[in-house]
């Protein structure tokens, strides 16, 4: 029995984009989940604010190479997200 032949090129290149999209979002979340002035929080509040912080840039810098860096299964994935938050 023979199985369907897969795209391994392919895979391999979008598993590659990916992981740049990752790197390239990965500092500025670094940066702005301890560097960014916060005040006098502490202990498990000033966690939760870096974690939140650090999301939000990373979503906002996903969304913004996504679709440059040809990262197609992340822009298809956002795209059907946002048609059924519409509907």
């Amino acid at each position: 029995r023979r199985l369907a032949a897969c795209d391994r090129l392919g895979i391999i290149v979008g598993v590659g984009r990916a992981v740049v999209l990752a790197a390239l979002a990965a500092l500025p979340t670094w940066l702005a989940a301890h560097y960014l002035p916060i005040g006098h929080l502490q202990g498990h509040l000033l966690d939760l604010f870096r974690l939140a912080t650090g999301g939000a840039v990373f979503l906002a810098v996903t969304l913004i190479f996504m679709r440059p860096l040809g990262v197609e299964d992340a822009a298809m994935l956002f795209d059907k997200l946002v048609s059924r938050l519409r509907r």
